[in-house]
């Protein structure tokens, strides 16, 4: 006969699981997978925002093998509950998409945590801090691709900033992840899509310097139509000398730096990262 805590394990993954799936009947969603609390070890935080906390953790896949995962735990509220699960069912709708993390799933916890692909890179707004104007404006360009192709099955983001944006220069070139779907909507209206339009415009004119050289730029980029316009002038600042590929590469001290500050991280690596 189980013992008590393998019946409490149980009861627990189906009362979660029986609340998802009231939540995913009135948000229309597929059907979200389960995460058993076994299978998951939390570890620090890595943000803190106005619906929840987000931690770094570490996932044991059902067919072996281990993940590094970014875990978000909302308030103990029904109507965060909700957006979560509402946030959960636009990840799963938009798996396979490069720049969105990928979700795992939701934990059998109360309330359910849900579970997404941990990705790399920093956040643009730190990133900019650096001077990588170059990176930054890269990857605003690739996030406009993301968008254009979300806006084409119909969701709008609803939360572009340069905090909801990574930027990983870590290989030969530049990619950008789009993070933060707790506000994003399905079925989007015109004015949702262009609000999104709007937002990636008011990014990048945080990253765009604002000098009298760039001032009639920056004016048609507040005026942007559509992403392809934004696309445009993006790739026109891209094309100045002090922008362009060369000048952008990081000098042989920041390389040297970076490898540094790599090295500490391993050695700083929590539990949850032992086998």
């Amino acid at each position: 006969m189980a013992g008590t805590k393998e019946l409490t394990e149980h009861c627990e993954h189906k009362l979660a699981a029986f609340s998802l799936a009231d939540h995913t009947a009135k948000t229309g969603s597929m059907a979200l997978p389960v995460i058993k609390k076994k299978q998951l070890k939390m570890g620090t935080v890595l943000g803190v925002g106005k619906y929840g906390t987000v931690y770094r953790g570490r996932l044991t896949l059902p067919r072996g093998g281990a993940v590094p995962v970014a875990v978000k735990k909302p308030e103990n509220d029904p109507e965060l509950l909700a957006k979560t699960s509402e946030e959960a069912g636009v990840l799963q709708e938009l798996e396979g998409e490069a720049a969105v993390p990928r979700l795992y799933g939701l934990t059998a916890d109360s309330p359910p945590c849900m579970v997404m692909e941990l990705c790399p890179g920093e956040r643009l707004e730190d990133c900019l801090g650096r001077g990588r104007v170059r990176a930054c404006l890269l990857a605003l360009v690739e996030v406009c691709g993301v968008v254009q192709r979300l806006h084409g099955r119909g969701i709008a983001h609803g939360d572009i900033h340069e905090g909801n944006v990574l930027v990983d220069a870590s290989g030969e070139g530049v990619r950008a992840f789009l993070l933060d779907f707790g506000l994003a909507a399905r079925g989007a209206d015109p004015g949702q899509q262009e609000n999104d339009v709007i937002d990636i415009a008011c990014t990048a004119l945080q990253v765009i310097p604002d000098t009298e050289r760039f001032s009639d730029l920056r004016q048609s980029l507040e005026d942007a139509a559509d992403l392809n316009e934004v696309i445009t002038l993006l790739r026109q600042v891209l094309e100045e000398d002090e922008f362009k590929e060369k000048a952008s590469k990081p000098s042989k001290e920041e390389v040297k730096n970076e490898s540094k500050k790599q090295k500490k991280k391993k050695n700083k690596k929590g539990p949850f990262y032992k086998h």
